[in-house]
């Protein structure tokens, strides 16, 4: 499903030397690209096929860095060495984007409100909580988001504290069961603290948190962020 009408005319409106056309075409973009899995299996944001021709972070970027000033999406940046600070092991073009609300995000999926409310979603579930996991850290002050790739795992985010880096897994179901990427983040660099988040209830296992997904925001001020 495409963006409101009211969202296009304020591309329009307000995209000066950008092109409203490629504007358009990248936001309605990023829901599809949530769900898409790369090698490594990553979901970051790829490029093909959003814009005719265009293949290339470059042939994108203005779009893409226009959306993130202004708030209408939030860039999470991939990396694969997890040490301190992030932005050293970051590439410009290797990211993901989340859009500004979920509710957006459920209409431009086409989700009914049926389907929400018996939380009947089908795959897009697990998408939807990362999503809303990012507006919260981005409303609790975390300005910069970062994500962790290994061959074959990842971790939503990661954050910086006293306790060195933080690993945060999100899951959308009560019963999430194993976290496998956790398991796998752990073994490989041995956090001081984790974090796994879900539907279930807040308890403390050794050093792994578990958190409710509605307390994600709260993450800040339970690490001393």
């Amino acid at each position: 499903m495409k963006i409101p009408h009211r969202y296009r005319s304020d591309f329009a409106k307000h995209a000066g030397t950008v092109n409203a056309h490629h504007l358009s075409r990248v936001f309605d973009s990023v829901p599809a690209r949530l769900s898409r899995a790369v090698e490594g299996g990553a979901a970051r944001y790829t490029f093909k096929d959003v814009i005719p021709n265009s293949r290339r972070y470059r042939d994108l970027a203005g779009s893409i860095d226009w959306l993130v000033a202004t708030g209408l999406v939030i860039r999470t940046m991939l990396v694969d060495d997890p040490s301190l600070p992030f932005a050293a092991h970051w590439k410009e073009s290797m990211f993901k984007l989340h859009l500004l609300d979920i509710g957006l995000l459920h209409h431009m999926l086409g989700v009914p409100a049926v389907s929400i409310l018996s939380q009947s979603w089908g795959s897009y579930k697990g998408y939807v909580a990362e999503n809303y996991a990012a507006t919260a850290l981005r409303a609790a002050g975390v300005d910069d988001l970062y994500t962790w790739t290994g061959r074959a795992s990842e971790i939503e985010f990661l954050l910086a504290s006293a306790h060195g880096a933080v690993p945060v897994e999100i899951k959308s179901g009560r019963r999430a069961g194993r976290a496998k990427s956790l398991s796998v983040y752990r073994e490989k660099y041995a956090p001081r603290v984790s974090v796994k988040v879900s539907a279930g209830q807040y308890h403390r296992d050794n050093d792994v948190v578990h958190l409710p997904l509605y307390a994600v925001g709260d993450l800040p001020h339970l690490l001393d962020l």
